[in-house]
């Protein structure tokens, strides 16, 4: 981000964390009408993005309060166990983050393949697209399989608010592991799920959700007209003021200005900027 004293020049797109190309998918997506509601699915999907990055870096900050509380039980004896308990409760808490963002997901996946007539639920999404019509979409199809922790993130999901919370368990010495029992009686469910190691569980899942979200950037972009332009803000001038242009994803990859929107305002970048220079030229000026 740019700064002076007159005007703050944003970033050409924002990209948080490591989703850059879904957020890209996103952004852009705003222009096609096959996707209803964009704006918000959009906002939403966005929020939940920072959620889980949220989530996952409280959980990985409670770790180091609860080897604190284990220095104190080896030393003393005994402990309340407060931060054991906060352990569990962020670590499902990151699951259940994981879940609701992949359930938005789900209804943006619904409306890009619009004729396929698919199911609000991401569970039953990819057992269509994995299970049931493989060859539909071969690159999304794909995608999902490399969800490989999903079916177990979804059932410790499920249990953990409806049935019974898990509990900490050391499967590993100074490595805190996770033990939950499965009560909901659903056809095929174990007896109960055993985590060796919630700190690796957590990295892999992250791990797999970037890569997840980056595939599906890159292949949904393909699914949208990216010479639809839209309205994005460039700029904020000291007296809070946006300042926006219309641009395309073809123009904004091509290191095209597009064109200004706010170009009759007094813009402290106008001279330099060829977002405007189109815009007067359009305007016939």
């Amino acid at each position: 981000m740019n700064k002076n004293n007159d005007f703050i020049e944003l970033p050409a797109i924002v990209l948080p964390y490591d989703f850059k190309w879904f957020i890209c998918f996103l952004e852009f997506s705003k222009g096609d009408r096959q996707l209803i509601d964009a704006i918000d699915y959009i906002r939403s999907m966005q929020d939940k993005i920072m959620t889980v990055e949220l989530c996952k870096e409280e959980f990985i900050n409670q770790i180091h309060n609860y080897e604190k509380e284990n220095e104190e039980l080896e030393e003393k004896g005994i402990v309340i166990g407060i931060q054991n308990h906060l352990l569990i409760v962020k670590y499902e808490t990151y699951l259940n983050s994981i879940y609701s963002l992949l359930e938005s997901f789900a209804k943006i996946v619904m409306h890009i393949y619009n004729k396929l007539n698919l199911a609000w639920n991401f569970h039953r999404q990819l057992e269509y697209f994995t299970k049931k019509n493989r060859d539909v979409d071969k690159e999304y199809t794909k995608a999902l399989e490399s969800l490989t922790w999903y079916d177990e993130v979804r059932r410790i999901r499920d249990e953990s608010n409806h049935f019974l919370s898990g509990l900490i368990i050391n499967y590993q010495e100074d490595t805190p592991g996770y033990l939950i029992s499965l009560k909901s009686g659903r056809k095929d469910t174990p007896k109960k799920i055993e985590i060796a190691d919630i700190v690796e569980h957590v990295t892999q899942i992250q791990k797999g959700l970037y890569q997840f979200f980056e595939d599906c950037g890159r292949l949904f972009l393909e699914k949208i007209d990216k010479d639809v332009r839209i309205s994005r803000m460039c700029g904020i001038t000291k007296r809070g003021f946006g300042c926006y242009k219309h641009q395309s994803y073809n123009e904004m990859i091509n290191n095209q200005p597009g064109i200004c929107h706010t170009y009759k305002a007094d813009c402290p970048k106008a001279d330099q900027c060829e977002a405007r220079k189109n815009a007067l030229k359009e305007a016939g000026h």
